[in-house]
């Protein structure tokens, strides 16, 4: 959250003040209609929070959008293919699909890898054993920064809880955690999902 919250010392009206300029604005929670405008109105002429949004612009969900010109044409210059960005490929394709791990040891698989030149020679497939091991990596990393997300937030948090059997009876618990931000109604969401199996 962009603003603090306080209370006029005088007549106990809220209040809230920007974390940048310091000026102070209404409370949202002022009447029943609780509308943030004049928030975001003041976020989108505000030069000292456009100026720290602008250097701070790349968050959970820019890493999943590309820059593209006229043509549809990605600006972003290409990604170096190395052993482990191959393996995180190949991962977020398996759990995306929730296909199976024992699935990379299927050989057609294997031949589509190996057209991947890596240093010169084709892609080895990752066995699911690496596979598996790299998911507990990306879980405990995720974990990690998790809670350093929650330690040194200063604002309040809002968790929704779901939990669902997929088709194949396997049972998740997902978690999303949202910090609602005034960021002229852009939110930063983080999305965590547990299964209740282990997965194959």
């Amino acid at each position: 959250m962009e603003f603090r919250e306080c209370i006029h010392r005088f007549d106990g009206t809220p209040h809230l003040v920007c974390k940048h300029c310091k000026i102070v604005l209404a409370h949202p929670n002022r009447n029943a209609q609780g509308t943030t405008t004049p928030l975001s109105r003041h976020l989108s002429r505000c030069g000292r929070y456009l100026k720290n949004l602008s250097a701070n612009r790349e968050g959970p969900i820019d890493n999943y959008l590309h820059s593209v010109n006229s043509q549809g044409q990605s600006e972003l210059p290409p990604p170096r293919i190395t052993t482990d960005a191959i393996v995180i490929q190949i991962l977020r394709f398996f759990v995306s699909g929730n296909i199976a791990f024992n699935q990379a040891e299927n050989p057609e698989f294997k031949r589509l890898i190996a057209f991947i030149e890596n240093e010169g020679n084709p892609a080895k497939c990752p066995t699911r054993k690496i596979l598996r091991s790299s998911l507990q990596t990306v879980a405990s990393n995720a974990k990690d920064s998790l809670r350093t997300c929650l330690m040194t937030n200063d604002s309040r948090i809002s968790l929704a809880l779901d939990c669902w059997s997929s088709k194949n009876n396997y049972a998740f618990i997902g978690t999303y955690l949202l910090n609602v931000a005034y960021k002229n109604a852009y939110f930063t969401p983080m999305g965590v999902f547990y299964t209740l199996h282990s997965h194959t």
